[in-house]
Formats: structure tokens, C-alpha cells, sequence
């Protein structure tokens, strides 16, 4: 089964979370309509706060994959357990 949502999913809920960081986008925008700045700098400032959200759910992405990775299999050296497993091999 797969599991709901995947990277997309966390992308848009980290970029809600990081909201406040755009501030300083919409401050260039004001500053277009009042003082007539250049609409380029309003972009790219959006634009690199869409790539620190970006890069930034990337890292926890690939943090989370790596923490998560499964454990090689070691060999049972429990005599108790032994004849269990062994009982249990034959009859399948």
C-alpha cells in the first residue's frame, strides 16, 4: 500500500507552516506599487523562499528515509527458539 501524500504533500504543508517567511516578498511589493520598485525583486524573493522550502523538506525527506532503513536479519543462537523455527521451516 502507498502511503498517503509522499514528498508533494509534505512540500505544501511545510510551505503553509513557513508562511511568515515571505514577509519580506510582500514588503518588496508594497514597495513596487508605492514606490515604484521593479516587480523582479518581489519574484525573486519569492522565489528563494519557495527554494529554502524546497530544499529544506528535501533534507527531511532524505533524513527520514535514511532513519528509517531496516535492520539486516542476525542469526538466532537462542536454543529455546531454535527448535521453534526449525518446526516451523518444515512444516511450510
Amino acid at each position: 500500500m502507498r502511503r498517503f501524500g509522499g514528498f508533494l504533500c509534505s512540500l505544501c504543508i511545510h510551505a503553509v507552516f513557513c508562511l511568515s517567511w515571505t514577509v519580506p516578498a510582500w514588503l518588496l511589493l508594497a514597495l513596487h506599487f508605492w514606490k515604484g520598485w521593479s516587480l523582479a525583486w518581489f519574484f525573486a524573493a519569492l522565489g528563494l523562499w519557495l527554494l529554502a522550502v524546497f530544499l529544506k523538506t528535501l533534507i527531511f525527506s532524505l533524513l527520514a528515509k535514511g532513519a528509517s532503513a531496516p535492520e539486516p536479519r542476525t542469526v538466532n543462537r537462542n536454543p529455546y527458539s531454535k527448535k521453534t523455527q526449525e518446526l516451523f521451516k518444515k512444516t511450510r
